[in-house]
C-alpha cells in the first residue's frame, strides 16, 4: 500500500493543521486516514478505528473484479472535530 510520503515532520504538521481547520469548518466533521506508521498522527490526536471491517471494489487490469473484505484496524485512524452525533 503506497500513500502520500511526507519526509519532514513539519510538512505533516502543516498538512494536519490544514485538514483540521477544514474539518472544524464542517461542524462535526472528522478526518479519517490510513497510515502504516501511526506515531506522528497519534501525537496529533488521531486514534485507531476499532473494528475497521472494510470492503472495497478491486479492479485489476479491467479483467478481474473482486470485493475483498479485511479488518483494517491496524491502519485506519480518525480524529473527530466538534460534536459527533
Amino acid at each position: 500500500m503506497r500513500g502520500l510520503s511526507l519526509p519532514q515532520s513539519g510538512s505533516v504538521r502543516r498538512l494536519l493543521h490544514f485538514a483540521g481547520n477544514q474539518a472544524k469548518r464542517a461542524e462535526g466533521g472528522s478526518i479519517v486516514l490510513m497510515a502504516d506508521k501511526d506515531a506522528q498522527y497519534k501525537k496529533h490526536g488521531f486514534c485507531h478505528v476499532l473494528p475497521a471491517l472494510t470492503r472495497w471494489l478491486a479492479i485489476e487490469d479491467v479483467a478481474s473484479v473482486t470485493v475483498p473484505e479485511r479488518d483494517l484496524s491496524d491502519c485506519f485512524l480518525v480524529k473527530p472535530f466538534g460534536d459527533m452525533k
